[in-house]
């Protein structure tokens, strides 16, 4: 899930927990149960679910990935306010740093 989504996982997490847990149980659910379904007819050994496992995981991060804005929903560009020249210098002035605003040439 971390791979597919891009490091988008703790974003999904903050929005809604429990969503992400449910998703992230489910994909690990699946993951294992791939691996468990595809060793058993091949009587594979542990060492190779584990193998299994993390091939999985790079499989599923790859579907995940094609379809990871509706998982995670578009992004909302929050840019922050944009200070103008006055408002910066009136901070400085209340902080009694007021020597560090130069004055303009005209």
């Amino acid at each position: 899930m971390l791979l597919g989504l891009g490091g988008q996982m703790s974003l999904l997490y903050r929005r809604n927990k429990l969503n992400a847990i449910g998703l992230a149980l489910a994909f690990g659910l699946i993951i294992v149960a791939l691996s468990a379904i595809t060793a058993a007819p091949f009587g594979l050994e542990p060492l190779y679910v584990c193998v299994l496992v993390l091939g999985y995981m790079f499989l599923i991060g790859v579907v995940i990935r094609h379809f990871k804005t509706k998982f995670v929903g578009a992004k909302a560009l929050h840019l922050p306010h944009v200070q103008s020249d006055a408002e910066i210098k009136a901070m400085l002035r209340k902080r009694d740093l007021g020597a560090l605003v130069k004055k303009k040439k005209r």
